[in-house]
């Protein structure tokens, strides 16, 4: 299971609002999924298929776990 570090966590922070709002209603909003693929890819070491909404789905929860973990432990 990936953890982020503070790096990862500032490299998420453009993302941060788009993927609470997925978490809370389910929906995207829109982002520019070209520009998060890399930086989930890396800090996850998963693939990521931009034209897949399902994937896009999956990797916005696995990243609001992975912030809301981080967040926690920083508590």
């Amino acid at each position: 299971m990936a953890t982020l570090s503070s790096k990862d966590y500032t490299d998420l922070a453009p993302y941060m609002e788009v993927i609470k709002f997925y978490k809370q209603y389910g929906a995207n909003p829109g982002m520019n999924v070209l520009d998060f693929k890399p930086i989930y890819e890396r800090i996850t070491g998963e693939g990521l298929n931009p034209s897949c909404g399902a994937c896009i789905a999956n990797a916005l929860r696995r990243s609001y776990d992975l912030i809301k973990e981080y967040e926690d432990g920083r508590t």
